[in-house]
């Protein structure tokens, strides 16, 4: 009996070790034969203050950058404290980015990359068929609000990152998950509305954090829509309202 547990483990481990490695290798083309498209250059918000690649669509006042037109490239914000205002204008994903048909990793072409940052305010943007909204890696104090993030894959990417705050937006209609935040601590996830995704409407790894107040309903994939998917490790946090 001992001996066949080993085995059936053994071929487990295999069969989710294969799996990975194909989600993982990017190198490899899709069952369609199609490579994995690479983004164009992103609008770049420099250590320096400066701004590249925006040609007129975004305007620096102070520490404030705000868009003055509708957006189709990554913005990737190399910069600590600083307010991003989209001054309720439309940030699409790039247009020579077709991830239809392709196995794509979780997170993967995010139209905002902020990473190893502190202090960060993202608000008042419309997200359209953005296949990852915002993605939020090792960083700090970063505030995602009033944001509306519809017709894409997936809306917040957060991972490894503390005291942060997404709160006010509204996450609709995306075929996988609103909101992916792993392996993070202290934040405030609190009056949003998350609503009609095609997966789960969260999928949670965290600890010492508040979820309050959010609307999430009617999320319709075959076999899922959890409203929040307590996935991993998950501790201290306040889940009400």
């Amino acid at each position: 009996m001992k001996k066949h547990t080993c085995v059936v483990a053994l071929v487990l481990a295999l069969l989710i070790s294969t799996f990975m490695g194909v989600l993982l290798d990017l190198t490899k083309a899709n069952p369609a034969g199609m490579s994995i498209p690479e983004l164009p250059p992103p609008i770049y918000i420099r250590e320096n203050g400066t701004i590249e690649g925006a040609e007129g669509a975004i305007q620096k006042t102070g520490n404030t950058y705000t868009f003055v037109r509708d957006i189709s490239k990554t913005i990737e914000i190399q910069r600590d404290n600083i307010i991003l205002e989209g001054n309720s204008f439309t940030l699409t994903k790039p247009p020579e980015v077709n991830t239809e048909g392709l196995m794509t990793p979780i997170g993967w072409f995010p139209s905002i990359q902020i990473s190893n940052r502190d202090n960060i305010i993202i608000r008042n943007i419309k997200f359209d068929k953005c296949h990852t909204s915002i993605s939020v890696v090792k960083s700090s104090n970063v505030v995602i609000i009033q944001n509306n993030m519809t017709n894409g894959n997936l809306g917040v990417y957060m991972i490894s990152s503390t005291n942060c705050n997404i709160s006010g937006n509204e996450i609709i209609e995306n075929a996988f998950t609103a909101l992916y935040v792993q392996g993070s601590s202290f934040l405030n996830i609190a009056y949003n509305t998350i609503s009609r995704n095609h997966f789960h409407g969260g999928w949670i790894a965290i600890s010492y954090s508040n979820i309050l107040r959010n609307n999430i309903n009617n999320h319709v994939g075959d076999n899922v829509g959890i409203g929040l998917y307590l996935y991993g490790s998950n501790s201290h946090n306040y889940i009400f309202e």
